[in-house]
Formats: C-alpha cells, sequence, structure tokens
C-alpha cells in the first residue's frame, strides 16, 4: 500500500487511540526525532526453511491481527483515529542471500536492519515491514520493523506463536483456520476511557507532592554524529548473583521488580547526589477485565514514573519494601497517561518527567518455538528505541540480563559499561548485605578505587620545614641588590625589602607580639604592604590582611573577631573603626633602632602564618587560618609546576584579603624574582597595563577568568610566558589567543586549601567546561559522596582536598571546623578539607568542575554565602524577609539577586537598600539586582519555594529621575551603558554599579567609548564620573564649546515649506524607493565622478535648496564617511555649470580634513537663532537615528540607505513637522526623485 488515500470499501473500523497512543503520534507528528520510536526484531531460523511459506504465514497473522492492519490519520483532525483495514498490503520483501560467503551474509544482514530503522515507517500508509533473508534452504533470517504505536514487546511472543502454527499448517497443505473471536483493540480503548479521571489526578498529584528536582545522569561526552553499529550494551549477571537476587525477593515477599527498581532508584540517587529520585518504569497494561487480553496483539504497555524516598540509615530490606508497597499502592492508576501524569505534578512540563526508564521484560519467548523439528527459532534480537537518555532492560527469565540502551551523543560506552558494573554492584551488596543501611552501599569497584586514590593521587612527601620569610631572607643574602618590589615608579631591592620587615618586626616584639599573636593589617596595596607581611611573619605571628576597601562594618567585624595583638594601619584608622588595642604606623620610618634578625623567634610549621576571612552563613565573616607549614607547601608545590627563576616578574593586582594575592606574592620573592604591583587603573586600563607589563618585565599574570577574557581581547602581551586563571569558570574563547605565545593555566582551590589543589594547563581547541585539572604537588583530590565513600568517574559528588596545603580551620569556629576539615579515610593521618564544590573525574585523571552543594555564590572569584547577604538586608528597619539567590547576569556570569519583602507595606527604593549594604558589605557582595515580593513564597513543608519567587517578584522601585532631555553626550554614553549592561532602563544620574557594572564591564565600557567616540577617556574617569550625566559633562567640558557658526550658516526655503503646529509629535518621516534599473544609472553615474551612490543623492538635495531657497544657494550638513563627524556644504548655483561640478565640490568635501568638521550630535546642544524661513539640513548615508530632539536642531534629516544586494537604494526623509509641512515635504521627495531619473536618461540619452 502506497497511497495515503483510503478505500472506504477496505475500511474494517475506525477507532480512537489511548493515550499512550497519541503520546506517540504527537512524538512522531512533530517530525522531530521519528526514529526514536522504531522497534525491530530479528530471529534467526533453522529447519525447512521456505521463504514462500513464510511470507503466506505472515499474511495470515496479519489477517488475523487487527492491529498489524492499522494506520493512523491526523492531520486536519481535532483527534486523531487509526483505521483497522480489512487488507492491509503490508510490506512483506524476500532478500535472497544465498549466494553470499558467510562474512558477505553477515555483512549484508547488518545492512539491511541498519536500512530498515533509517527508513522510519509510515503510519499513514505502512506502520509494520517485513524482511525475509534466506540463507540457505535451511536457515533464513526474518527482520521485523514497526512503530510502537502498534504493538509492545509481549505482543512479540504472541506473533511468533502466531507465525509458526501458520507455518506449520501451511505445510502440511492444511487450510488456515478462523481466528477463535480475538478480542477487538477498541475494548481496551472503551475501558481506558471509562476511567475517573479524578481519582488518578489525586493519586498521581500525592504520589509527586514536594518533589522538586528531576533526576537526570550528567552526560558525559557521548558526542557522536552518527549512530554506531554497537548497539545496546548486553550484560549477563552470573547466575550466583541472579539467583541470589531472586531468593531475596522471595524471602522479604517482595517482586523481583521491587527490588531491581530499588537498585536503580539508589543508583540514580550516588549519581544524581538527591535522596528523592524519579525515573520511569513500564507497567504491561493487560489488565485482567477484558476477555482474552493476553492474547490479543496491541500497544498495551504505559511508561509511569516511580518515586523512591531514599534515607541513608535505611536498611536495604526495608528500603525494597517500601518500593514494594509502592508499586502496589499504584496499581489501579497504572494507565493515566503520562502527560496527564506530568501536568499533575506541577513540574516544569518543558522537560520530561524522567529520563532513565526500567523496562522489566517478564515476557519470555515460548520454549516450544525453540524446539519445533520443523522450523525453529536458532535465535532472536529485539532492538528498541525511547527518546530517554538511558533505558535499562531487564529480561528475568533463565537468569537476569541486562540490555541497556542510551543516547550516543550524550553518554560514551565506557560509562554505560562502568554504570552497569555499578549496578550489578548495587544489586549483589543488597542481596549480601540485606541488613546492610542503604548509605553503607558502596558504587566504588576495586579497580576504580586503585586507578583514584594511587593512580589520580600522588604519594604526600614531607615537606621542608622552613618557613617562607627564612626562604625569603635567603634570597636577600644571596643577591640584596636585586628588586624585589616595584610599585608607581619605585623600586625596592631584596636587601632594602628585607630590612624594612626586620624593622617592623622588631618594632612589633617591642609592643608585644609574639607566637600565637594576631597581627592585622589595614594598609594601601603598596610596597609597605608586603613589608608589613614579611615583617609579622618575622615577629613570630600571624597577620590578618583587611581590604581598606571594605565597609566599616565588615572591617569592624574582622577586627573583633581575630582579636589583634596589634594594628599595622594609618594613625586614623585605629580610632575609625573602634579598635582599642596598640597601633603601628609601618610607613614611618623612625621604628626602634635594633632590628636584628637573630631576635626572631623559633616557628613550628604549625604555627599560623595568615588569617583570611571569607563570606559566613550568619552574617559575620569566617577566618580561615593558614600555617606556616601549608604556606611553605603550597609555594614549593607552585614553583614544582611553574619552575620560576630570578628573571621572572609577578603582576600582583589582587586584594590582599583574597588567596590570589599569596600567589602573586612569595612565589616569585622567593625564587629571586620581582613583584609588580598595579593598581587599580593600571589593570582595568589595557594601554597602561600592556605598558606596565613591558616596562616592569611582568613574565607571569594571575587573574580572574574574566579579566583574562578581555586581555585576550587585545595584543600587547609578548613578554608573559604564563597566564593563570581562578576563582571562577573558565570558557576557551577566554584564552585561545594568548596560547600563541604563553602557557594558560586553569586553577582551582579554596583559601581553605591555601590557594589552588589543582592544576590544568589549557590546550589549543579545547571546547566546552574548561577542566580545573589534576592535582599539585603534595595535595590530593577526591570526589565523594554524602558517606565519604569515593565518587566513581564521571559521576558528581563533593571536591574533597587533601595534603600539606589543607589548612588548620576557622578562627573560633570549632563545630564548623570539626565538620569542614576531617580525616583523610584514604591516606593515614592525613586531613581532608570538604569543598562544598561539586566535580567529577575525567578519565585522565582531571577533575571537571560542576558548581556548588550548598547555596554558596562565587561572584568574581569570591566566595558569597546567601545568608550572609540575607542577615544584613533583614537588618533593614523596612525589610520584613528577604532571600538571596544566584542569578545569571546578560553575560552569562554569576551575581546575586535580592528578593525583599517590605514591612507594613512600605516602598523601599533600589538606591536605598544599595547604600545601606555598601556601609556594611563588600562591594562584591552587593548584589546586582533587587526585587519587591508581597511575600516570602513556602512550599508545603515550610521550606522557600525558589522557584515561585521569578513569577511573583517585581524590580525594586528606583527613585524618579528626570531624563526626558538628554544631550547628545549623554543619549551617546547612554547607548553604550546599555550595550554593555545589556539593560535598556538605564537614568541619567544612576551608577554604573549600581546597575550591575563591574570592572570588567568597565572595562568593556570604556573601549566601546573609545571606538565609537575618541573622547580620549581613561578609566579613572570612568570611575569619577560614574553616572551618565557626570561623564557627559566633564566630556563636553574638556572641548570648547561649540556655537553656531559651525553650521557656516542656514538654509533658507520658501515661505509655504513652513508650518506652525507645535503640538505635532516633531516626527514626520517621507520615504521613497528607487528601484534596480535606476539604481545602476546611478552607480554609474557614481563610478564616473568617483563618488557613492548616495552623493549623487545628496547632490540633488543641495540643487534643489539652492533652487528653493531664492537665492540659487545651498547651506547641507553633509554627514561625513566614520558616521560621527558633519560638515558644512556650501552651494552657489551659480557659480556652477551643471551636477558635474556638484559631484566634484562633493567629493573634495569628503577628502578635505579641514577644521570645518564637527560631531554633529554634540552641535544638538548648539544654542541656535535661525530665522523664520531657516532650518538645518543633514545628508547622510546609512540609516540616521533622528528623534525629536535630534530634529529640533536639525530640522531636516535625509538617510540615504544603500541595498546593494536587493538592487535599490532608499532615500528616507525625518523632519520636524512641528516647523515644516508635509506636504513641502513630499514635494521635495517628489522632486529629488523626478531629478535623478531625469539624470538618469540623459546618461542614456548621452
Amino acid at each position: 500500500m502506497t497511497e495515503k488515500k483510503l478505500d472506504r470499501a477496505n475500511v474494517e473500523d475506525m477507532l480512537a487511540l489511548t493515550p499512550t497512543q497519541e503520546g506517540l503520534l504527537f512524538h512522531y507528528a512533530s517530525g522531530r526525532h521519528q526514529e526514536e520510536y522504531v522497534q525491530q526484531l530479528t530471529v534467526r531460523f533453522t529447519g525447512e526453511c521456505r521463504m514462500d511459506l513464510l511470507q503466506a504465514a505472515w499474511e495470515e497473522v496479519i489477517r488475523r491481527n487487527e492491529m498489524l492492519r492499522t494506520v493512523y490519520r491526523f492531520e486536519l483532525l481535532e483527534r486523531p483515529v487509526q483505521i483497522v483495514l480489512k487488507q492491509a498490503g503490508t510490506p512483506i520483501r524476500v532478500a535472497d542471500l544465498s549466494d553470499l560467503q558467510h562474512e558477505e551474509r553477515k555483512e549484508a544482514i547488518q545492512a539491511e536492519r541498519e536500512r530498515e530503522r533509517r527508513n522510519v515507517p509510515d503510519l499513514e500508509t505502512a506502520p509494520l515491514r517485513v524482511v525475509l533473508c534466506k540463507l540457505s534452504d535451511s536457515e533464513g533470517e526474518m527482520i521485523v520493523t514497526w512503530h510502537h504505536i502498534l504493538f509492545d514487546g509481549w505482543s512479540n511472543g504472541i506473533l511468533l506463536k502466531e507465525l509458526l502454527q501458520a507455518y506449520r499448517a501451511l505445510s502440511m497443505g492444511a487450510s488456515s483456520h478462523e481466528a477463535a473471536g480475538k478480542t477487538r483493540f477498541k475494548e481496551f480503548v472503551r475501558w481506558h476511557q471509562s476511567r475517573d479521571p479524578e481519582a488518578q489526578r489525586l493519586y498521581w498529584q500525592r504520589e509527586l507532592a514536594d518533589w522538586t528536582e528531576r533526576t537526570a545522569i550528567p552526560e558525559q561526552s557521548g558526542g557522536r554524529a552518527v549512530r554506531s553499529a554497537e548497539g545496546p550494551y548486553r550484560r549477563r549477571l552470573p547466575q550466583a548473583e541472579a539467583d541470589a537476587a531472586m531468593q531475596l525477593a522471595q524471602s522479604r515477599e517482595v517482586t523481583l521488580a521491587a527490588l531491581m527498581y530499588g537498585a536503580w532508584g539508589l543508583l540514580l540517587s550516588r549519581y544524581c547526589r538527591t535522596d528523592d529520585v524519579v525515573f520511569g518504569t513500564t507497567v504491561s497494561g493487560r489488565v485482567p477485565h477484558i476477555r482474552g487480553i493476553e492474547e490479543m496483539v496491541g500497544l498495551f504497555i504505559n511508561t509511569i514514573p516511580l518515586r523512591t524516598q531514599l534515607g541513608a540509615d535505611m536498611p536495604v530490606e526495608q528500603y525494597i519494601q517500601t518500593v514494594n508497597e509502592g508499586l502496589k499502592r499504584r496499581e489501579d492508576y497504572e494507565h493515566t497517561a503520562l502527560v496527564d501524569i506530568a501536568s499533575y505534578s506541577g513540574f516544569n512540563q518543558r522537560e520530561p518527567l524522567f529520563d532513565t526508564i526500567v523496562v522489566l521484560e517478564n515476557y519470555p519467548l515460548d520454549l516450544k518455538l525453540m524446539q519445533d523439528d520443523l522450523l525453529r527459532i536458532e535465535h532472536y534480537e529485539m532492538t528498541e528505541s525511547t527518546h530517554y537518555g538511558i533505558t535499562v532492560g531487564i529480561q528475568a527469565f533463565e537468569g537476569i540480563e541486562l540490555e541497556i540502551a542510551y543516547d550516543e551523543n550524550r553518554y560514551s560506552r565506557s560509562f554505560i559499561e562502568r554504570m552497569a558494573g555499578h549496578y550489578r554492584g548495587i544489586i549483589r551488596a543488597m542481596t549480601e548485605t540485606p541488613e546492610c543501611p542503604l548509605g553503607m552501599v558502596d558504587l566504588i569497584t576495586e579497580e576504580e578505587r586503585d586507578e583514584i586514590v594511587h593512580r589520580f593521587n600522588q604519594a604526600i612527601v614531607p615537606a621542608s620545614g622552613e618557613p617562607v620569610h627564612r626562604l625569603f631572607e635567603k634570597q636577600a643574602c644571596l643577591a640584596p641588590g636585586r628588586v624585589a618590589v616595584l610599585c608607581g615608579g619605585k623600586e625596592l631591592t631584596y636587601g632594602e625589602l628585607n630590612e624594612r620587615a626586620d624593622r617592623i618586626a622588631s618594632e612589633l616584639r617591642r609592643k608585644g607580639a609574639a607566637a600565637g599573636d594576631h597581627v592585622a593589617i589595614l594598609m594601601e596595596r603598596d610596597e609597605h604592604l608586603i613589608a608589613a607581611m614579611l615583617g609579622v611573619l618575622k615577629s613570630g605571628a600571624a597577620y590578618v590582611p583587611i581590604d581598606n576597601g571594605y565597609a566599616p562594618e565588615r572591617i569592624a567585624q574582622i577586627l573583633e573577631d581575630s582579636g589583634p595583638k596589634l594594628l599595622l594601619a594609618e594613625p586614623d584608622a585605629a580610632e575609625r573603626y573602634g579598635y582599642l588595642g596598640k597601633h603601628v604606623n609601618p610607613a614611618e620610618q623612625s621604628f626602634h633602632e635594633e632590628a636584628s634578625c637573630s631576635a626572631e623567634p623559633m616557628q613550628a610549621s604549625t604555627d599560623a602564618a595568615y588569617i583570611l576571612y571569607t563570606s559566613g552563613s550568619t552574617g559575620k565573616p569566617k577566618g580561615v587560618v593558614v600555617e606556616h607549614g601549608n604556606l611553605a607547601a603550597y609555594v614549593k608545590a607552585f614553583q614544582h609546576e611553574f619552575m620560576l627563576t630570578e628573571e621572572d616578574g609577578f603582576l600582583q593586582q589582587a586584594s590582599c584579603s583574597f588567596d590570589q594575592f599569596v600567589e602573586e606574592m612569595y612565589p616569585v620573592l622567593l625564587a629571586g624574582g620581582r613583584l609588580v604591583i598595579a593598581d587599580k587603573m593600571d589593570v582595568l586600563d589595557q594601554s597602561r597595563l600592556s605598558r606596565l607589563i613591558h616596562g616592569s618585565g611582568v613574565t607571569v599574570v594571575s587573574c580572574s577568568p574574566l579579566l583574562l577574557n578581555e586581555l585576550n581581547k587585545q595584543e600587547g602581551w609578548e613578554g608573559v610566558r604564563i597566564f593563570i586563571s581562578g576563582g571562577d569558570v573558565l570558557k576557551p574563547e577566554y584564552y585561545d589567543k594568548l596560547l600563541v605565545g604563553a602557557a594558560v593555566y586553569n586553577t582551582y582551590g579554596p583559601t581553605e586549601a591555601t590557594v589552588c589543589a589543582t592544576y590544568h594547563r589549557c590546550l589549543p581547541g579545547e571546547t566546552g567546561s574548561v577542566p580545573i585539572g589534576k592535582p599539585i604537588w603534595n595535595y590530593r583530590a577526591y570526589v565523594l559522596n554524602a558517606a565519604g565513600q569515593l565518587q566513581p568517574l564521571g559521576i558528581p559528588g563533593e571536591i574533597c582536598i587533601g595534603g600539606e596545603g589543607v589548612a588548620r580551620g576557622y578562627l573560633n569556629r570549632p563545630e564548623l571546623t570539626a565538620g569542614s576539615f576531617v580525616q583523610d579515610p584514604f591516606l593515614s593521618g592525613g586531613r581532608l578539607y570538604r569543598t562544598g564544590d561539586v566535580g567529577r573525574w575525567l578519565p585522565d585523571g582531571s577533575i571537571q568542575f560542576l558548581g556548588r552543594a550548598d547555596e554558596q555564590i562565587k561572584i568574581r572569584g569570591y566566595r558569597v554565602e546567601p545568608g550572609d547577604v540575607e542577615h544584613h538586608l533583614q537588618t533593614h528597619p523596612s525589610v520584613e524577609a528577604a532571600v538571596v539567590l544566584a542569578a545569571d547576569d546578560a553575560y552569562g556570569q554569576k551575581a546575586l539577586a535580592a528578593y525583599i519583602q517590605a514591612a507594613g507595606g512600605l516602598v523601599l527604593y533600589t538606591e536605598e537598600i544599595r547604600e545601606y549594604l555598601e556601609g556594611r558589605l563588600p562591594l562584591y557582595m552587593v548584589p546586582s539586582h533587587f526585587y519587591a515580593i508581597p511575600e516570602v513564597p513556602r512550599t508545603a513543608n515550610g521550606k522557600t519555594d525558589k522557584r515561585a519567587l521569578g513569577s511573583i517578584a517585581q524590580p525594586l522601585a528606583r527613585r524618579s529621575r528626570e531624563d526626558a532631555a538628554m544631550s547628545g553626550t549623554e543619549a551617546d554614553i547612554r547607548r553604550a551603558w546599555q550595550a554593555v549592561l545589556k539593560l535598556e532602563d538605564v537614568g541619567l544620574h544612576d551608577h554604573f554599579f549600581d546597575l550591575g557594572g563591574n570592572s570588567i564591564l568597565l572595562m568593556q565600557l570604556h573601549g566601546k567609548l573609545e571606538k565609537e567616540h575618541g573622547w580620549g577617556l581613561g578609566i579613572v574617569d570612568l570611575f569619577t564620573y560614574s553616572t551618565v550625566h557626570k561623564l557627559a559633562r566633564w566630556i563636553e567640558s574638556r572641548y570648547t564649546a561649540y556655537d553656531e557658526t559651525v553650521f557656516g550658516g542656514y538654509q533658507t526655503m520658501t515661505e509655504r515649506s513652513f508650518a506652525r503646529n507645535p503640538l505635532a509629535s516633531g516626527i514626520g518621516s517621507v520615504r521613497y524607493h528607487v528601484q534596480s534599473e535606476l539604481y545602476r544609472h546611478m552607480q554609474s553615474i557614481a563610478e564616473e565622478h568617483e563618488i557613492a551612490a548616495a552623493d549623487v543623492v545628496a547632490s540633488v538635495y543641495a540643487y534643489l535648496f539652492g533652487v528653493r531657497s531664492g537665492k540659487n544657494e545651498a547651506v547641507v550638513q553633509m554627514l561625513m564617511d566614520d558616521g560621527e563627524e558633519a560638515s558644512p556644504w556650501h552651494v552657489k548655483l551659480d557659480a556652477i555649470s551643471g551636477f558635474p561640478d556638484l559631484f566634484a565640490a562633493i567629493a573634495k568635501l569628503r577628502s578635505a580634513s579641514d577644521s570645518t568638521r564637527y560631531l554633529y550630535r554634540k552641535a544638538l546642544e548648539v544654542p541656535s537663532v535661525k530665522g523664520d524661513l531657516e532650518i538645518l539640513p543633514l545628508i547622510g548615508s546609512g540609516e540616521l537615528h533622528a528623534d525629536a530632539a535630534m530634529l529640533e536642531t536639525y530640522e531636516l534629516v535625509v538617510a540615504i540607505e544603500e541595498a546593494g544586494a536587493a538592487g535599490q537604494l532608499t532615500v528616507h526623509m525625518k523632519f520636524n513637522d512641528r516647523r515644516l509641512r508635509r506636504e513641502a515635504m513630499e514635494e521635495l521627495a517628489s522632486q529629488s526623485a523626478d531629478v535623478l531619473r531625469q539624470l538618469a536618461e540623459s546618461r542614456i540619452l548621452s
């Protein structure tokens, strides 16, 4: 059957579809991935193998089973229908392969299978196809291909049984008997339609209540462009393990399905790091209420979700009992359509409810069919496909066999093989120790354990006990005259730096500093800061660096928590921040004259070296105590990788409160190199940074990925040999150009691991997520689950750091320390830091960073606890409640968003809240986005419903702004802000940083403004003048103010050209097109006179203005090629002989670089005193955005737009309709079009 039009006489019945069929039909009709529900059964026969009889037997089976004679109609119908035909005409093709050799036959059969699978069955004409391959007189292979909408796997056994029965009857010459009154599929459809939808809705709503996160196994980069020939992965469990599983199910009085489903749920729980798992299961659907349903061929199967909720302390046997009870509970609701279940769940319906399904195949082939003496089935193979990522088929007869079909674009074969091993391991563990808690069931195999512990991680070597300041002293003794620090044009040698540090140490000791004490440092980031840090270490104390740009309240909190013995800071700092202890000003030279290194106390590697503060969830920062041994170990690890020498210069640009500062300072000073301190403007201004790097011999730059991205866009970094990125997610496009002349490293590590714990050297051609690398020298890394067990390759878990760099813990936080710093279970005597970061192992031993396990957020490299920000928001007297979440900004980078419930119905303003937080938090912790919410939404169990926030939130109010009247410069700057911030709502008085701007975006803004306007701005100017209005005023004040003389006069027009209509919009428009033939002639004229076609039009307008002036004189403002500058063009018609002279004049005007040019937008503010009959016309090529404000100055703007590909030119006239009459402008447009035609005709005639 090939025609889609049906013969009414051939229609036996017409019926509705079941919900499952409707879902499959929708998927088919969508036209996407139609092959996903193509099924194929391959059967090898031996015996008396006659193709003619086999073909006739098939025809008999098709006659008996109505679903094999069914086609589908859905186009232009309200509801689709399935139509049973009397005669189906099913394609049954015979392929004679008997002449081929054995290997050739195998290849031919495989080719037939592949061809049939690729050729998706047509549901309107032939949903079923059969290929009969003759291999010899005693051997054949049958390939049956159909769309799943026709029938399910159970039906295969029925079909094969009937096929062989018919074959035997035909071979004996007997007439085939009629079908013994098979029940019609319509009965099943009617039964489905009679089900109570309300009861189903209530059940599934209860079953999926409070389920919030889809259970999807992370993709494992299968990445195949085409389907491989490998097919599904198959693995048979050893018989002993299969028997044990069946015995456990029997002894606990549960079904084998409950055990197998439970094991899969546990695997998903570990793979997806959740205790609330939902996956798909299939049910046979053959309800006992329908007579003869066991012998019917059709699609009765249904796929429905199974939810398993696991607890680490729950015993295995209790868990499988719980699963079994759930299966019993849902029996009456197994026929609910999946699309309905999805709607009942309240989950995001743009995604499927689950991504993996488990199919328990309990419909074995009748063994008698494999023992028939006439035609035997030697082998059969079923190939199924769905749109799910992973489908686990379990055949549970004569043992247990797994068949795992998977999306090869998402999962690799090796991953599926490992996953099957983990599934088998879980089943074995559950059967061996059913009393064991679920949390103790281990996924990992011994081979994987050995690989991770011993190959991915190296042995720890006890580090040298010398602290870094002692190692620095050795460099100072070796080369005291070598430059150690460069800062602001000043040089400090190793000898001078060591001497200053000694003086500070002596003064600190004189004032009581000793081992175990803390000394706070609150200073500018300069050479004095470096000396202060070394001086504190030499005194025996530990330093507490505090960024002096922090909010006063934050500084006071750190001072209070760290309890410093002394404060190194400017004289007024102690009073400013309420510090009552002793104070030292390190910039003063009048320290105690005795400054002897011999007075330095002995220090142990376990003594504290420094304390760095990071965000804390309670609203107070927490201090990380890093010991001397940790610091020395990291410096040695850094040197082990990068091999710095005295020739190296390290750029220092990080805040002293950031662990990156440690990386920038110590390795280079201990290698005899130079520390080059850049101020903030040096880093943000690319030209200044380039000069600093070249002039100071910088060879190593460590920075955030965003800054690296900006460097990647520029040239001029030839001297740099190493770029180090850390603190945030790195993308390949951020560094691809830098790889030409330098090595680029992606690094990872929390402050609690001193600085970094893993390195990855980036390679050309990398795509996607850049790994964070492998553990560095004397560090270890693991990916663990919640129970502290190793996660296998590719499976997400918490990244845990071990080795010599793991810090002591948190100052004054013993409980927090105990929870985060734990014993290393894989290394005797070792310690681990639980980072809270989520990652997974890659096959080469690198780690891929995936995100956070908790609420913590990384903002521009800094860790932020949302609870910290929420705490401070809720201290505002007008805030009732607040929720802070991570949000992606317009560039895909993480930002903070605050959702605020105002107290007592008050109106809160963004500016007010931002200013409040800026006085209490570091700037990087102040949210970029503020929203008002009526109340904090809650889930059924009382938790904050974060998914609901977006639907109830409105941007927090901003104070009224008078932005209506903007100058041209303001408009230009505002457009640049909008483009860089990707934000429309930009007010003249909004601060750049208040709108989500940051230092990296400021660099982009600087580049954009300079490229488009060339105003000669510096980054410091953008910091100083941080609103559109302030920056515009400053720019305008830098230049000599324009006056109306820049226009060179005004254009006189006839009186009837003018109107007095003050109520008009201020924007009139007339447009006409120059069609292709005329345009070609214009182009020829333009080429002849070496001008642009647009200038031919401009010359026509200049001519018409001269004619209309009554003086034979025109004054036109011509826009230059850069689109920013204009120049007045004077035309005296009396002085020219024709258009060639006009063309020559305009060519001269464009080529000249005289002083008459001006910024046409800047001129909008020029106060002009025009006569009643005077206007200022502006003519330019391209699209000109003329608004009402612009048309106040330039009453007529003529934009000439060429569309060469379309073969036409458009002239768009915008005019101020408050002064100029539309009729006069239309007449001007018509006249210009006429003159253009005359020019073209005169050229043709000539």
